[in-house]
């Protein structure tokens, strides 16, 4: 029986050792499959390592720059400029100045009342006129020039006129009435209102110089016998004055 027990024990102890051999195979080859596994990841991790230490190229930017907007051209022939709200400083412009033509009327002495052509043929702060004048005796001519420098819409002036009355017997005389002329140049300083280029209203005064000559100036009068009076010529300087427009159109 002894025996029989020591039998037993033995394929017991076999048993045990043989279900400990799967065991232990086991656990190797879970071993085998973590080593494999660690190794896979240590390799993973240093190909990223690799992959970062490596330059990467600088991505290329496009920059997308939109077209500058179109400009107008500026106006090339100085519209605005003589428009008669041009109190604004001048646009610059290459063409040349344009010749401009209007009309000028005024009243005052010794010019009379006149009216005329008034031009501005090269410069914009230059005016010329030319008329026919009364003075109330008779027809006359005359012609100026005036320097308008300042575009404001009140602004000063200066004028220089020349003009002549032809002889013109006197009114109010009924028999051998005298007849009268005289010629005449001055200098006006003038206030003007409005746009140089379009219409100017004007006051101006200054001095004249005139000459007058009177012709069948004894026959006016009744005389004594062996009486008689010589026609008078007389040169002075007076004070002059006008007051008028200028309108270019």
């Amino acid at each position: 029986m002894f025996g029989s027990l020591i039998v037993m024990c033995g394929v017991a102890i076999a048993g045990d050792v043989m279900a400990v051999e799967p065991s232990a195979n086991s656990s190797a080859d879970v071993a085998d499959k973590a080593s494999v596994v660690v190794n896979t990841d240590v390799q993973t991790a240093n190909d990223l390592v690799n992959q970062i230490g490596t330059p990467v190229a600088p991505a290329v930017v496009v920059s997308v720059v939109e077209p500058a907007p179109a400009i107008a051209p500026l106006p090339t022939d100085n519209s605005s400029y003589y428009h008669h709200s041009e109190y604004h400083p001048d646009v610059s412009s290459s063409s040349p100045y344009k010749f401009h033509a209007g009309l000028y009327s005024g009243v005052g002495f010794p010019s009379g009342a006149e009216i005329g052509l008034l031009v501005s043929p090269w410069l914009p702060w230059l005016k010329l006129g030319a008329g026919a004048n009364w003075n109330y005796v008779g027809e006359g001519l005359s012609g100026h020039a005036t320097i308008d420098p300042f575009k404001s819409p009140i602004a000063l002036t200066l004028t220089g006129e020349a003009g002549g009355f032809f002889p013109a017997t006197v009114p109010g005389v009924k028999n051998n009435s005298p007849t009268l002329a005289y010629t005449y140049e001055d200098i006006l300083l003038g206030l003007e209102f409005g746009s140089r280029r379009h219409f100017r209203f004007f006051l101006r005064g200054g001095v004249a110089h005139v000459d007058a000559n009177v012709s069948n100036f004894g026959n006016a009068f009744t005389l004594p016998a062996g009486v008689s009076i010589g026609n008078p010529n007389v040169s002075l300087v007076s004070p002059a004055g006008r007051i008028g427009f200028d309108w270019l159109f």
